[in-house]
């Protein structure tokens, strides 16, 4: 888990540092010169949210990289963007680790048949929520 949650602060800190040093720059440095809308977009979500924004962004997979380099690009104070990442790294690693290692704890408890047919049972539910969702926003 310290490993996780130090990948994810050590990433976030590199892209802040990216955006702090190279500001605007960046947008001239491919992929973000193919792709200047995450930024704008990244930029957007910072102005409305402020430092909010790298909690709530490393939940979001494309905001999850952009936040942090927005907020450098916007001069955010260091220590300030340094509070907000901590600890949303943290969440992160939890958030995204309980799941597999539930399931994981869940199938040694189940006999061999039953653990396989709850698996793909639980992947076919994600699958159709995720479906479902897809759908909706089409």
């Amino acid at each position: 888990m310290l490993w996780i949650i130090a990948g994810a602060f050590i990433g976030d800190c590199i892209s802040f540092y990216l955006g702090y040093h190279y500001q605007n720059g960046l947008r001239k440095i491919w992929p973000l010169s193919r792709f200047p809308k995450i930024l704008d977009k990244g930029e957007g979500f910072f102005k409305n949210h402020g430092g909010k924004s790298i909690i709530i962004g490393r939940f979001f997979g494309p905001a999850r990289s952009a936040i942090p380099m927005v907020a450098g690009i916007l001069q955010m104070k260091p220590w300030r963007f340094a509070i907000a990442a901590f600890p949303s790294a943290c969440m992160w690693a939890v958030v995204y680790t309980i799941p597999g290692v539930f399931l994981g704890a869940l199938s040694t408890e189940l006999p061999k048949g039953k653990a396989t047919e709850f698996l793909i049972a639980a992947l076919g539910i994600v699958l159709i929520i995720w479906l479902c969702i897809w759908a909706i926003k089409l």
